[in-house]
C-alpha cells in the first residue's frame, strides 16, 4: 500500500507498532481494529499485506478518493442498513478469504468512534471467523487526541 505510506510522510505521522511478533504475518487472519478516523487506514498499512481487503460502508465511494480505492484494492463496500445486501458482501469476504487467502480487516464498531470507550461491536468478524475458520487478532489504535482534534479541527504531526 504505497499510498498510504506517503500519506504518512506527507501528513507527518509517525505510527510506533508494538506486538507485532505476535500478529499472523505470514498466516491468514482476520483483523479486528477499534475506528477512530481516516488515519487509521494510515494505522494499519504496515500490517497490510497482498492478498488482503477489508469492509468498508458503502457511502465511502462517494468520498474522495473512495472509489478508486475500493476498486484497486478490491474492498468490499457493504449496505448495512440492507439486510440481504449485507449478507452478500460477508459471503463475498468469506470466498475471498478461502479463494484467495486473503486477510480481512474489519472494524467491528460499524462507525467512527472519537471517545476513549468502545463501541458495541457488530457481529459480522466473528461469524466470517467461524466461517472460514482463521483466526482473530485484535488491533488498538490509541487515541489521537495528542494531535488530531476534530472539534477545533486541528491536525498536527504526531506519533
Amino acid at each position: 500500500m504505497p499510498l498510504l505510506h506517503i500519506s504518512q510522510c506527507v501528513l507527518g505521522l509517525r505510527p510506533k507498532f508494538y506486538g507485532l511478533e505476535n500478529c499472523y504475518m505470514h498466516r491468514q487472519c482476520i483483523y479486528v481494529i477499534n475506528h477512530q478516523s481516516f488515519i487509521d487506514a494510515i494505522a494499519i498499512s504496515r500490517l497490510w499485506r497482498e492478498p488482503s481487503s477489508s469492509i468498508v460502508k458503502d457511502s465511502l465511494r462517494f468520498y474522495g478518493l473512495g472509489w478508486p480505492m475500493i476498486y484497486f484494492m478490491k474492498i468490499l463496500p457493504i449496505v448495512r442498513n440492507d439486510h440481504t445486501k449485507a449478507m452478500e458482501t460477508m459471503r463475498q469476504a468469506a470466498e475471498m478469504i478461502k479463494k484467495e487467502h486473503a486477510n480481512m480487516f474489519i472494524f467491528p464498531e460499524g462507525t467512527r468512534n472519537r471517545t476513549s470507550r468502545l463501541l458495541p461491536f457488530k457481529k459480522g468478524a466473528f461469524h466470517l471467523a467461524i466461517q472460514t475458520q482463521i483466526p482473530i487478532v485484535p488491533v488498538i489504535i490509541s487515541c489521537y487526541n495528542s494531535f488530531l482534534d476534530h472539534k477545533n479541527k486541528i491536525f498536527d504531526d504526531g506519533e
